[in-house]
């Protein structure tokens, strides 16, 4: 199993109509995801221009937007039902996370879904800190979701450093 089929099996378990993909990039997830779930209204937003173009061929049924997560998303709130994030957080900054964690929970009404480095714990390695590992389960307390689950990437489903050494996936119900 790979870490996207483990959002694919973690989807399957709840219902939802819409989904907003944040940083999307080529849409690798919106893909596998319209595949499985054909009638769901998907959207995704990047920053980079190109990678748009990319994912508009792929998945054209999606609604695809060229953005900087950084900034408001351009949606209204409570928009989608989940809002999803794959390993796109732990490339900014801890106070820019918090900030587009505040946007996604602003624009979903029901989950937000990560792939994240999380530790409750700081770690003693020198690349925890360059891979933003965070305390997901405080800060996402802080922002008031009802409740979170954790599952572990182990080496099977995301070989490599840091995922299979930090890497989660991150339910958070709002």
């Amino acid at each position: 199993m790979t870490h996207r089929q483990l959002i694919i099996s973690e989807l399957k378990k709840v219902k939802f109509g819409s989904l907003l993909d944040v940083g999307c990039g080529e849409a690798m997830d919106l893909d596998l995801i319209h595949k499985e779930f054909p009638k769901v209204k998907l959207s995704g937003i990047d920053q980079r221009p190109e990678r748009i173009e990319i994912a508009v061929e792929k998945v054209p049924e999606a609604s695809l937007v060229v953005g900087d997560i950084k900034n408001r998303l351009p949606y209204k709130d409570k928009s989608f039902d989940i809002v999803l994030a794959d390993a796109v957080l732990y490339q900014n900054r801890p106070e820019d996370i918090v900030y587009i964690l505040m946007e996604m929970k602003r624009v979903g009404k029901e989950y937000i879904i990560l792939i994240e480095n999380y530790s409750e714990v700081k770690d003693d390695d020198e690349r925890f800190e360059e891979y933003n590992v965070l305390n997901y389960r405080e800060i996402l307390a802080v922002l008031g979701v009802k409740w979170s689950k954790f599952i572990k990437i182990t080496e099977n489903i995301w070989a490599g450093y840091p995922w299979s050494h930090w890497g989660h996936l991150i339910i958070a119900k709002l």
